[in-house]
């Protein structure tokens, strides 16, 4: 039965991680999309964390009810929400992949022009400061980098939600129930 539970957590970490994921980069290039509007960029980075955040929490409480009787301690709760934001984090990166490379190359050029401005400005030397935002830039447009800084700053992101949500969803284990709801 543990081999049964720990698939479907599994799946419904993918699953759960594709939908917040797919949600969080179609956010994010909308609010890329309409930066010279701060309210609606407001309101879409508002939208974009209570959708991943609810996304966390609906899918954490549904493997909480697949647990059953065996409870759902609040360290195997963030242990499912770390999960689902791996999967979250690959979308996201691709999603910023997409936007720096094909959405608006030109927007991103000119943030990192104006770095490398503000670097240089600042008592950096000028080499120094072109060479920090060609390297920065490079890393951008490389898929990899793209999806593995997705994967590590949805993992940060989740996690800290995580911690809050874990403890909304954890639930003891059934002392008279034993054995999980499959059973």
């Amino acid at each position: 039965m543990e081999r049964s539970l720990s698939r479907t957590e599994w799946r419904e970490a993918a699953t759960g991680g594709l939908y917040a994921g797919l949600a969080y980069a179609l956010l994010t290039i909308a609010a890329h999309a309409g930066r010279s509007m701060p309210g609606l960029v407001t309101i879409l980075n508002a939208v974009s964390f209570f959708s991943f955040a609810g996304f966390l929490y609906f899918y954490a409480r549904r493997m909480a009810a697949y647990a059953g009787g065996d409870g759902f301690s609040y360290g195997r709760s963030l242990l499912f929400v770390l999960k689902m934001s791996l999967f979250a984090g690959v979308l996201a990166g691709v999603g910023q992949f997409v936007l720096v490379n094909w959405i608006d190359p030109e927007g991103f050029r000119e943030q990192f022009d104006l770095m490398v401005a503000n670097m240089a400005g600042g008592g950096m030397g000028e080499k120094e400061a072109e060479m920090a935002g060609s390297l920065g830039l490079k890393l951008m447009r490389n898929p990899l980098f793209a999806v593995f800084s997705g994967i590590f700053s949805m993992l940060i992101y989740g996690g800290l939600l995580g911690l809050l949500i874990s403890i909304f969803v954890r639930r003891p284990a059934d002392p008279f129930g034993g054995g999980t709801s499959a059973e």
